[in-house]
């Protein structure tokens, strides 16, 4: 019998490793900071115009010394981009989700610098193509400066780029470090 994976079952690994993660880290001195916010998005393979919004949300675990890891997800607000009519057979953005390492640096008392590399999964909407949906492992390189006036509340500005996909998003980010 042949085992087939399910659109359902291809997220449980990434979440369980995510989980793992920061599990892990939970038992060292550091912060966990889950982030919310929201995009514009620019790239060759977002339907029609080339832009976009996009939800972000993300959370990132730090080390004292700032170095750490961060789970990333943004994804296209548009609900009509999979129904883009056109006579050519395209792909359009749908989402991204990764893992990447990240560093935050010191730039001033409130202020933070913060780049990060990592791997993740693009997913695509397949227009005219008979198909239902595409993905690609994506390379994912993050710069950001962080402004951080309470111990609890942070914003972020970050650039994000796509490797594969050639896909950027800048986002404000709205972050809770504990």
């Amino acid at each position: 019998m042949k085992h087939e994976t399910t659109r359902a079952s291809r997220g449980i690994a990434p979440a369980i490793a995510g989980a793992a993660l920061f599990a892990a880290c939970a038992a060292h001195a550091g912060t966990i900071q889950p982030e919310v916010g929201g995009g514009y998005g620019q790239g060759t393979p977002i339907a029609g115009t080339e832009n976009t919004v996009l939800l972000h949300l993300g959370a990132a675990y730090h080390f004292d010394n700032g170095l750490g890891a961060r789970i990333i997800w943004f994804a296209d607000l548009d609900p009509f981009q999979a129904f883009t009519w056109t006579d050519n057979p395209m792909r359009t953005f749908s989402s991204f989700a990764g893992l990447q390492l990240v560093d935050q640096i010191p730039l001033a008392e409130q202020w933070n610098m913060m780049i990060g590399a990592g791997m993740g999964r693009t997913r695509y909407n397949l227009v005219n193509t008979g198909e239902a949906a595409a993905s690609e492992t994506d390379g994912i390189a993050t710069v950001g400066v962080q402004w951080k006036p309470a111990r609890h509340y942070a914003m972020s500005l970050q650039y994000n780029y796509l490797t594969a996909s050639s896909v950027s998003e800048t986002a404000l980010l709205f972050q809770w470090p504990f």
